[in-house]
């Protein structure tokens, strides 16, 4: 799991959310919506108020919506994988985007200035961001379009996209967990709820070097099926 890290004048979002529950078998990137689509709660929030007596029956769940990235097949309710449309996904997203800014603008008045960067972390199989802030690979192209749709276009430049696998990797060497390993190369493994990501590089003095990626969209409940099986 990501570390989330909060430090001066940096912000980086494991921005999914993603907190398994093995009762639910489900992430809780979690939306409670109403008839007009409407958001009335979010995350474990949603799933409490979703069981209120007193909630009409125009309400609507929607959940585990980031496993839906880069679904262009039918919606089949009962998989995970495409409950849900990959535009219905981003836009679900950015739902629960802005309602974070919204608590983190309470907690940190000053946090949207051109003094903060923004790091927002992926899965591999998404995409690549080029040394030059282009991006491969329309899933991650998508994403990055609708988290800066929901910053002031000012701080546009100031938010940046970083693969999971290697954020955590840059955590565990800032935390002193991980130290330079000379002649060699280290490996992170992150094996999520709803992808499995690979980078492995060598570690020096300024930073991670010949990084080599691999992710594929195939997580923690698949694994736990197969082993079943």
């Amino acid at each position: 799991m990501l570390h989330k890290l909060f430090l001066h004048k940096l912000i980086v979002f494991d921005f999914h959310l993603t907190i398994f529950d093995p009762a639910r078998h489900c992430l809780s990137s979690a939306l409670l919506l109403d008839e007009n689509q409407k958001l009335l709660a979010c995350g474990e929030t949603a799933y409490e108020a979703i069981s209120n007596d007193h909630l009409s029956n125009n309400v609507t769940l929607c959940d585990a919506f980031k496993l839906c990235y880069g679904n262009d097949q039918p919606i089949v309710a009962s998989d995970l994988n495409k409950r849900y449309s990959h535009e219905q996904a981003l836009i679900y997203t950015s739902k629960l985007l802005a309602k974070v800014i919204e608590r983190l603008k309470e907690e940190k008045p000053n946090c949207l200035t051109r003094n903060n960067q923004f790091i927002f972390t992926y899965p591999v199989h998404w995409g690549s961001v080029k040394t030059n802030g282009e991006i491969d690979g329309k899933i991650l192209q998508d994403f990055a379009a609708t988290i800066r749709g929901c910053f002031p276009e000012e701080l546009h430049e100031n938010i940046n996209f970083l693969p999971e696998p290697e954020a955590a990797l840059l955590s565990l060497m800032q935390t002193k967990q991980l130290q330079e390993i000379r002649n060699g190369y280290c490996l992170i493994v992150d094996i999520g709820g709803g992808t499995t990501d690979f980078v492995a590089g060598q570690l020096t003095p300024t930073g991670l070097q010949d990084i080599r990626y691999f992710g594929r969209g195939y997580g923690g409940n698949h694994f736990d099926e197969a082993i079943a099986q």
